[in-house]
């Protein structure tokens, strides 16, 4: 028997599911209309945003394919994904 906590975490792990994957199609279908990120020139890094959760996908654009980089929380070591770049 399942219990009504793993019945809320289910649901609430669907709703971020369901957010993420919203942010991934948003990418695919225009990955050059999300924010620029600034201080990183190349390559030319850009961030969009999960709505309705901290969170940020952060991605460059290589022969017109996203390639993700990070997924990151806003408020928790922002930044640390730079050094994936180098």
């Amino acid at each position: 028997m399942r219990s009504a906590r793993t019945k809320r975490s289910d649901r609430d792990a669907a709703r971020d599911s369901s957010q993420l994957e919203a942010t991934f199609r948003r990418i695919r279908e225009a990955p050059l209309s999300c924010q620029r990120v600034p201080f990183v020139r190349r390559p030319v890094v850009r961030r969009a945003k999960v709505m309705r959760f901290p969170y940020s996908v952060i991605y460059y654009v290589l022969r017109g394919e996203p390639i993700v980089v990070a997924i990151y929380h806003g408020k928790r070591q922002p930044g640390y994904w730079r050094e994936r770049l180098r």
